[in-house]
């Protein structure tokens, strides 16, 4: 691949790969945290994709979601997405909220829809933390959206607030999975910086030019 915004070369991926590592184990582990249970990770991806491609990093059965949307905003702009199957989100809450894992909630309610939010708030947290430590920039986010519905909003939702429909960006996508206890919960953290902060990024991780150029 180029050297451009839209085509990051091998290093470049790389790279990105392993502040999302870093940045989604920090996320996870705040999860942990709140959960009192175990959560594992599978290996970050980075995927180049256009805006209408991002529902294609979910799993094809996964068709009902709920989607908590964070912007982040400071020298890297984009978003952060977490993505449950509706009813993994359902099971989530009922960990958190101390319910038995066999408990019948069904749908959420507003005090549910808070407690997600409030947890992909602090996952957030950990996971910019680390991507402003090591860019030297202070990046903050906007209060989290929640939104339930068909995996197709995803892109809707992308569409609208920073993305054209065609436009390629770079999705850091993160798998991750509460077990233990009879408890089997997955979810998805996908991060998707803009596209005019690519350049941005990775000047400031030092991947861009001659640092970069020998590997493409």
């Amino acid at each position: 691949m180029g050297n451009n915004v839209g085509s990051p070369n091998r290093l470049q991926l790389d790279a990105l790969r392993e502040i999302s590592s870093i940045g989604a184990g920090n996320a996870v582990t705040a999860l942990s945290q709140f959960v009192g249970k175990k959560v594992e990770m599978a290996p970050p991806a980075a995927v180049l994709a256009s805006a209408k491609e991002i529902p294609q990093l979910i799993p094809a059965e996964i068709t009902m979601i709920t989607m908590v949307i964070l912007e982040i905003l400071g020298a890297v702009g984009g978003h952060i997405l977490f993505i449950f199957e509706q009813k993994n989100a359902l099971s989530l809450i009922d960990l958190l909220m101390g319910k038995r894992p066999d408990s019948v909630t069904t749908t959420l309610s507003e005090i549910d829809i808070s407690a997600l939010k409030e947890v992909a708030s602090v996952m957030s947290g950990a996971y910019l933390g680390v991507l402003g430590d090591m860019t030297n920039k202070t990046l903050k986010m906007t209060p989290p959206f929640c939104s339930l519905g068909v995996s197709s909003e995803i892109s809707d939702f992308i569409i609208t607030h920073s993305l054209k429909d065609e436009e390629i960006t770079v999705c850091l996508n993160s798998h991750f999975w509460i077990s233990g206890h009879n408890v089997a919960i997955s979810g998805y953290i996908i991060l998707i910086p803009l596209s005019s902060s690519l350049r941005i990024l990775l000047r400031l991780l030092g991947m861009e030019g001659d640092n970069a150029k020998a590997y493409n």
